[in-house]
């Protein structure tokens, strides 16, 4: 039997998961009354908390009872609703949190920055253009008198890749019509602007690109702290992950249980 999310609005798993919800929520009403029984059981307690100037704080907590644990519980049918949903986030999550560190691990600082065109002013940058046709500003903030979140400008150039989308422009032909617009928007807020262009395939790479236009920009250390971050990212994803697929397994065999006594 392969669990997929639909065993939980299939009609014909609908019995056989009732009673694996009853056995779950049977098993911990259990458990918590079989820890109540012990005379060493206290339903509340007191935690210390050190705060970051030395001080401590003292507060009451509360233990879970079973008669607490009962009342929270959701009904049979909102709990398939919520295994099913459940079930679709984590395996989005966990897809995402590895092809995210895999693509960082793969896009080193000496790999291609994937820049067709760069356009500058004095030595600044002010925006540049991928090879997916994407268009990414710098240095183009609120000029005197400016106080929007977006400024004129960037609305400019958003319109000019709206309307890209809306002609449907991709490849060299996206390009091209980025480069004229891009660089007569631009020219037009900042004067006179340089342009510089690479070929398909000869991009320089993120370090040569990092170094040309961002003197203080270390790099090395912005991709060590994002595939730290990605790793992170995916460690934490995974443990929940394996959880919720060991949680699977355990309903499984449950359900296979049950067909083999049928």
């Amino acid at each position: 039997m392969q669990l997929k999310s639909s065993i939980f609005t299939n009609p014909a798993q609908r019995a056989g998961l009732e009673k694996y919800y009853d056995a779950q929520k049977s098993e911990l009403l259990a458990s918590l009354k079989a820890r109540e029984a012990d005379p060493s059981f206290q339903a509340t307690f007191t935690s210390e908390l050190t705060m970051p100037d030395g001080k401590t704080l003292s507060g009451k907590g509360w233990r879970i009872t079973s008669e607490m644990a009962e009342k929270a519980m959701v009904s049979f049918d909102k709990w398939l609703e919520i295994m099913a949903d459940t079930y679709e986030s984590q395996e989005t999550l966990f897809d995402m949190a590895q092809q995210r560190m895999t693509m960082l691990e793969a896009e080193n600082p000496d790999t291609s920055s994937h820049v067709r065109t760069a356009f500058s002013a004095g030595g600044e940058l002010l925006a540049y253009i991928n090879e997916d046709g994407s268009l990414v500003t710098s240095n183009i903030g609120p000029r005197h008198g400016e106080t929007m979140t977006h400024t004129a400008l960037e609305l400019k150039l958003q319109a000019i890749l709206q309307q890209a989308d809306a002609m449907r422009l991709s490849g060299e032909n996206r390009i091209d019509y980025l480069n004229r617009e891009v660089r007569n928007a631009l020219s037009y807020e900042r004067g006179d602007v340089a342009m510089t262009s690479y070929d398909s395939g000869a991009s320089p790479t993120k370090r040569e690109f990092g170094k040309a236009w961002h003197t203080t920009f270390d790099v090395d250390q912005v991709y060590a702290d994002a595939l730290a971050d990605a790793r992170a990212s995916y460690d934490s994803t995974k443990v929940l992950h394996d959880q919720w697929q060991e949680n699977l397994r355990k309903m499984q065999s449950f359900l296979l249980g049950l067909q083999e006594t049928a």
